[in-house]
């Protein structure tokens, strides 16, 4: 099966106040099968947000370097002309942004907000009342008019965030792009919108690229797995497996500095979580070598001269680190 979505080689580079220009994004290359859940994961810092806003276009002011490929449905976006990119932004790609409380108008209803989505892309007259009222039967099954009529005030955070999905999905898109979509909500609400966008990949089709911080999201969740260290891929393979067992010691780090969930032990409260030392700042990664060698507990001589190559493992199971070179 092809691919949908393919990223090659993506860079993109800021310029901060002082001028110095930093990257955000250094090589990243994936690809993206249709009806595929693909969870990016890595810290503050990694380049998540970059990424889902790059996969649009949607490039902040100080950029100064946006190279590579992003071939959606074969049409490089990065060299798309602004009419093309305005019909496939929010109808045939969508991206849904973390935050519903600053994405959401606060004194329009929120039925507007998704009727305005469906006008920007020619959807008018019946037509445009018919499809409100099916995008919001599929997101809430109870209280369809009352949520429409309500102002993101009334609603809880977890009905704000089906709001955003219903606007992403208003007009039938193909994939969907989820920038840390349940950061701001309780463990049993990001259950619920986790079950939203597998029923939405059951009914529809959608592919999803789905980034948080959070492996312990991932785990039943995801098809593959995208892991960013400093703006570059350092493990991608299947989910059960990255996350089974992690190769790259980032990756481990990460596991390892999440909470288990209640049902997993009984010591829940008395366990010290492990916390990966220092951070990933532009300012704090080495001028040359692997860039998580300062933080990294494995480190070699090696980590600090050159940076490490891709090594396959198995079957679509890839890793940066010097540990697997020779293997």
């Amino acid at each position: 099966m092809g691919s949908i979505l393919e990223v090659r080689d993506l860079r993109v580079a800021y310029r901060s106040r002082s001028g110095d220009t930093f990257r955000a994004l250094d090589g990243i290359s994936f690809h993206l099968g249709p009806g595929e859940i693909l969870g990016v994961l890595g810290e503050s810092g990694s380049g998540k947000s970059t990424l889902a806003a790059s996969l649009l276009r949607l490039f902040r002011q100080d950029t100064v370097v946006a190279s590579g490929a992003v071939l959606f449905e074969g049409m490089d976006l990065l060299q798309a002309k602004p009419n093309e990119l305005q019909r496939i932004r929010g109808k045939r790609i969508s991206l849904i942004f973390q935050e519903p409380s600053v994405a959401l108008h606060p004194t329009m209803r929120v039925g507007s907000q998704v009727r305005q989505v469906l006008h920007a892309h020619g959807v008018d007259g019946r037509a445009l009342n018919q499809r409100t009222r099916e995008v919001f039967e599929t997101l809430f099954r109870e209280e369809t008019e009352r949520i429409a009529r309500s102002y993101p005030h009334e609603l809880s955070g977890g009905q704000r965030q089906r709001i955003l999905i219903a606007q992403a999905i208003a007009c039938g898109p193909s994939v969907l792009v989820a920038d840390e979509p349940t950061a701001s909500l309780d463990p049993t609400t990001q259950m619920e919108i986790l079950g939203v966008f597998r029923s939405l990949r059951e009914k529809l089709g959608l592919a999803l690229v789905f980034i948080t911080h959070n492996p312990a999201l991932l785990a039943p969740f995801a098809d593959r797995i995208l892991v960013l260290y400093a703006g570059r891929v350092v493990e991608w393979g299947p989910a059960a497996t990255v996350l089974a067992s992690p190769k790259h010691p980032y990756t481990r780090a990460l596991r390892e500095s999440m909470p288990p969930r209640l049902e997993e032990t009984s010591d829940f409260h008395k366990k010290k979580l492990n916390a990966i030392p220092g951070d990933s700042l532009p300012s704090s990664l080495p001028p040359q070598g692997c860039p998580f060698e300062p933080r990294c507990p494995e480190r070699m001589d090696v980590c600090k001269s050159r940076e490490p190559i891709l090594v396959t493992l198995s079957a679509g199971h890839t890793v940066y680190c010097f540990r697997y070179e020779s293997e």
